[in-house]
């Protein structure tokens, strides 16, 4: 898998948490096989997408709630455990088809971004 890292900026972030977010839809990028990621930062949170295969735009809602898996393996908790930590930072969490790919948009951060200009 290739990861494309865009985070020309800073979140204010606890740290574990944000890593255990990242590292869970890493998870669950592999298991719907997919071979690119980017993280983007945005002017209120990040945006995480990858071309694996899609989540059902019916299931967008309730991919986050436990006992949820779009893969058939699994317990399906990875992306409750999203959702548990992006909320408990005061954060929300959404899922958007971009195209091809599934973007999960976290929004609520306070973050600076640099624009190439500024760079």
């Amino acid at each position: 898998m290739t990861l494309d890292v865009r985070a020309g900026g800073t979140i204010e972030a606890e740290r574990g948490r944000l890593a255990s977010v990242l590292e869970q839809l890493v998870r669950h990028s592999r298991e719907r096989a997919a071979a690119r990621v980017a993280v983007t930062l945005t002017e209120s949170g990040f945006t995480y997408r990858d071309d694996g295969r899609l989540i059902p735009a019916a299931e967008h809602t309730e991919v986050f709630d436990s006992d949820t898996t779009t893969t058939g393996q699994g317990v399906g908790l990875g992306l409750e455990i999203v959702r548990t930590q992006v909320e408990s930072q005061g954060w929300s969490i959404s899922v958007e088809q971009a195209g091809e790919r599934t973007a999960f948009v976290v929004t609520g951060a306070e973050t600076t971004v640099e624009t190439e200009a500024r760079r």
